[in-house]
Order: C-alpha cells, then structure tokens, then sequence
C-alpha cells in the first residue's frame, strides 16, 4: 500500500511478485524499487503508472471538469485527491495551464499592511474581521511571525482567538495548504518545458512561503533528475 503522509489516506497499492527485502521510493515520489530476498534482482517503476491500473483515467475531459479537479486536489480524502492528481498528470498541457490560472506566487505582505489586517480582526464590524482574516490566511507562512509577535503582547480575547486560529491553520495541513502541495506535484510529474516555468515563478515568491519552498525543492529534484 502506498500513504500520502499528510493525511495518512491510502493512496493505492500493487503487488510485487516475490518476497522483497527492501523497498524505497525517489524524493520525488515519482519512482520506487525494491529487490528481491532470494535472488537479489531488483525492480524499478514508476510508481503513478503503476497505480494507474486501479484507476479509470480516461481521455480528454471538458474544460469544466478539468476545473473541478482543481477542487478535488483540496479534498481531505487523499485517495479521491490522488485520483485527481493522476487524472492532471495524464492531462498535460492542459493541467499545467488550469495551474497557472489557478497559482501564483505568494508575494510577501508588507509589515504596515500584516499589522492593519491584524487591527482589523478585532474591528467592531464581523465582515471587516472576516475580511482581514482571509487576507491574512491567503498569505499562509508570511503572516506567522507577526502574529506570534502581537500575541506575546497584549490583546482581547477577540483577537486572541482569531490570531491562534491563523497561527494554527499554517501549522497544520490545511486544505489549501494541501491543494498547493498537490498541484507542485502535478507539475513535477509533468516536468514539460511549460511545467518547469510555472514552478520557477511559483518559487520566486515568499521566502518563508510553504508554496515557494515546495517549488523550490521541485525545481531541484527535476536539475538532479536531468543530469
């Protein structure tokens, strides 16, 4: 059985004829072997084409279901987001262009603006207090350190509650947060010349960017994987 780690799903699994000593996978995820106890052979595949044989990936599909998957990659369930991720991979071009429509790379706020929106979540007004808590959760990883900075001093209990919720959503494998790590992974598997410019403007966004950092670690795998 193969897991995704982030959400302990079950992603898939495969026989191996024989019994295998041991068994590892590529720091891409890509690719996997294993040799054999007795005669010491070992064998080597990629492992989506692998799984491929328990899933149903069809042809072309319209623009609106090519959409929906972009959904489906922010799915809990990491079995019904790996199906989507095989279904993209097999797509190509045309998932690596619903990506670029979909992710851009997180710009690092300015210090003003983070303590602003930080001041607007103890705002009187509820949708102003929405509003600031979802501009400051789509900056992900940039906004933590100032948050911590405003808790260590003193706040209501408004703010209090609404800046540990932000602290803690960037801690954990948010939905969004997964969606993002999904899609660097389509785009690495792809690793087409139009794949490979889109993780490069992904990982020339914020240093501290969970998203910008994943790009990056792409973007090195495939250099190693070329040479």
């Amino acid at each position: 059985m193969i897991w995704e780690t982030s959400t302990g799903s079950v992603l898939g699994e495969f026989g191996i004829p024989g019994e295998r000593e041991k068994f590892v996978l590529s720091p891409d995820g890509i690719r996997a072997a294993s040799t054999n106890k007795d005669d010491y052979t070992a064998l080597t595949w990629r492992l989506a084409g692998a799984l491929f044989n328990n899933r149903s990936i069809d042809g072309a599909l319209e623009p609106k279901k090519i959409d929906a998957l972009w959904n489906d990659l922010a799915d809990v369930d990491g079995s019904l987001a790996f199906g989507a991720t095989l279904k993209l991979i097999s797509l190509d071009s045309a998932a690596v262009h619903l990506l670029a429509t979909k992710m851009k790379p997180i710009e690092k706020p300015g210090p003003e603006l983070v303590e602003r929106l930080i001041d607007d979540l103890d705002d009187t007004d509820y949708g102003v207090r929405r509003d600031a808590a979802k501009k400051l959760k789509a900056y992900g990883d940039c906004i933590v350190p100032a948050s911590k900075s405003r808790l260590r001093g003193q706040v209501s209990n408004e703010l209090g509650r609404a800046l540990n919720a932000i602290v803690e959503s960037c801690a954990i494998e948010s939905p969004e947060r997964l969606r993002r790590s999904r899609a660097v992974h389509v785009l690495e598997c792809i690793g087409s010349v139009e794949a490979k410019e889109l993780l490069k403007k992904l990982a020339a966004g914020a240093s501290d960017a969970s998203l910008t950092q994943d790009a990056q670690c792409a973007i090195q795998r495939l250099l190693n994987r070329d040479e």
